[in-house]
């Protein structure tokens, strides 16, 4: 048994003798204590069910009680007017019937409320919930003004019943996050929350999974409602469709460490405690010294109880491995350019800003294998360019072509998904993750999905030189190695062609000269290379042909020492012809 398995098993192990000794609580512990541990547990399963989308996606929603409410009042509704045999058969149908309505109202609403981002998308989540509460409160159809009343049935004593209820929520709701985690859907919303735009073109349908996210969590959130209307026992518009919690599961998962399995229900414990025990029996300065705690723990704590043990490290498979370069791994397979036809075409293509035309008319045709570059003055539209080919602008005339197939109005991570690629300006790695896990998100997610993707991640690293760095948060370095990391991360995807903008910008000699090696051994695999490039040293020496852009309009393409001569392009682009050649 290898390492990963033994730790795999010694954590199975782990959690199941913490649930063995929480189930052993309601043995010994005092009925204060078993309702203590109770609201923990109660606190833990909402804020781990809505850490899914908020930690990992980084998708905040002060709406958690749109949910809890919904199901809760699903719940007592389906007791009251459904007919299902037996009181336990009603207590099941009636909870998991509150759990299926929360899911059902997440996913009608999901589509156009996550495409908000930030604060727009939680302020539209507390909407939503205060919208809900206003229906039950004036809707007789819900009795939100009345009240009902609930029983589940159970000649079992309610505070014990219920402390194992909320524990299985708990549990369930922490076993979810776990699966979630380690799966590409977890890698996926991580990548989301870290930049959005990148994971699309990583190949990650940011779309699907976000929406598979706020199901899951509504799913969770609306069963723990279910089960806490008939702890209740009597429920009311107010006593469920409660703002508090709504910024409570907010305040946990900050408190224990935002987008960390664990953290939630750590913070749980810590501010049930403190509120609950600690601060109890002060009921005239309750809320101010309860505020105040929090300000202090954020300020003491601000990567939260979890941050102050965390430590990165090396997948085990990296630690210590050569620094070498794999000529046949990710090697991409053969394309219809192979036989002649353009890898990337663009006809008569046109992008208009208000009036303003960034790229105009361009017909350009890249051929399969090469190595090209696109010079142009700055603001000359070459980005735009590449922000076309890839999916981020549509054009507003004109075609664009990949492999044969017409691609303007795809979605980027289908694009990605095709062998596409692209290395972008500014580096933008996922800066929350490990040098490793930037490069694995590209694994995961790249052309025709990896059998294995870990090998590949590795892979990618070691063509990179960035082997010994796998375990370092991609925060940490230096540009040169940002460059180098995007370009793993790129190459992990398997890509048939490589749009790289700007590569070399901020490298000094040396690691203009490793870029370019890289590059050329790209092409050397059969990627087909596009770069957009200002150093005219770098595109003399590596550039099988290249276009130049100004003003968005196309005046020249060639071989580069044909190129350069020509006086449009001195008088557009390089102001006097170059001295030397290479």
């Amino acid at each position: 048994m290898g390492r990963p398995a033994l730790r795999r098993a010694g954590a199975a192990l782990a959690a199941l003798l913490v649930l063995a000794a929480l189930a052993a609580v309601p043995l010994h512990a005092t009925p204060f204590a078993l309702r203590v541990v109770l609201n923990i547990f109660f606190g833990a399963a909402l804020a781990t069910a809505w850490s899914l989308l908020g930690g990992l996606a980084g998708y905040w929603s002060f709406g958690t009680s749109a949910f809890l409410g919904l199901g809760a009042f699903t719940a007592a509704l389906m007791q009251e007017h459904g007919d299902f045999g037996g009181p336990v058969a009603r207590f099941v149908v009636s909870v998991v019937a509150g759990g299926a309505a929360a899911g059902a109202l997440a996913a009608v609403i999901g589509y156009p409320i996550l495409r908000l981002r930030g604060a727009y998308f939680a302020i539209a989540m507390l909407g939503v919930s205060l919208v809900l509460g206003e229906l039950s409160n004036s809707v007789d159809l819900f009795e939100g003004a009345l009240g009902i009343t609930l029983d589940p049935g159970t000649s079992i004593a309610p505070e014990v019943f219920f402390y194992y209820l909320f524990l299985a929520l708990a549990a369930l709701a922490f076993g979810v996050a776990v699966w979630v985690r380690y799966s590409r859907l977890g890698y996926g919303l991580i990548a989301i929350r870290e930049d959005e735009d990148t994971a699309r073109m990583l190949g990650v349908p940011t779309e699907r999974y976000k929406l598979t996210g706020f199901v899951l969590s509504a799913v969770l959130i609306g069963l723990t409602g279910a089960v806490y209307a008939y702890s209740l026992g009597y429920i009311t518009t107010s006593s469920v469709f409660r703002s508090d919690l709504s910024f409570n599961v907010v305040v946990y998962s900050l408190l224990g460490g935002m987008g960390t399995l664990i953290g939630p229900a750590l913070g749980a414990a810590v501010m049930t405690f403190l509120t609950e025990v600690v601060l109890g029996g002060m009921l005239q300065a309750h809320m101010m010294l309860t505020g105040l705690v929090i300000i202090a723990l954020v300020f003491l704590l601000p990567n939260g109880i979890v941050g102050l043990f965390r430590r990165r490290r090396a997948p085990p498979a990296l630690a210590g491995a050569p620094a070498q370069r794999s000529e046949q791994a990710f090697a991409p397979a053969a394309t219809a350019g192979d036989m002649g036809e353009p890898i990337l075409k663009f006809v008569g293509l046109t992008r208009t800003f208000r009036g303003l035309r960034a790229i105009d008319d361009v017909d350009l045709a890249i051929a399969p294998g090469s190595i090209t570059t696109i010079i142009g003055p700055n603001g000359a539209g070459k980005s735009t360019l590449f922000n076309m080919a890839t999916g981020y602008l549509a054009p507003t005339e004109g075609e664009v072509w990949y492999e044969g197939r017409r691609i303007d109005g795809t979605p980027t991570h289908r694009l990605n998904r095709a062998g596409m690629a692209r290395v972008f300006q500014i580096a933008k790695p996922f800066h929350g993750l490990s040098v490793y896990e930037n490069v694995l998100v590209g694994a995961l997610f790249g052309r025709d999905g990896a059998r294995n993707p870990r090998k590949v991640a590795e892979e990618a690293l070691a063509f990179a030189h960035l082997s010994p760095l796998a375990g370092e948060v991609a925060s940490s370095l230096p540009v040169g190695h940002l460059r180098r990391l995007e370009f793993a991360r790129a190459l992990a995807t398997r890509p048939r062609l490589i749009l790289a903008d700007e590569p070399c910008a901020g490298l000094n000699p040396v690691e203009t000269a490793e870029m370019m090696a890289m590059l050329q051994a790209a092409r050397r695999r059969g990627a087909t290379v596009v770069l957009v490039e200002h150093d005219m040293e770098t595109v003399m020496k590596i550039s099988d042909k290249v276009f130049v852009i100004a003003a968005g309009k196309l005046i020249a393409e060639g071989p580069p020492a044909d190129v350069v001569h020509r006086p449009e392009v001195i008088e557009a682009y390089l102001g006097k012809p170059l001295e030397r050649l290479p």
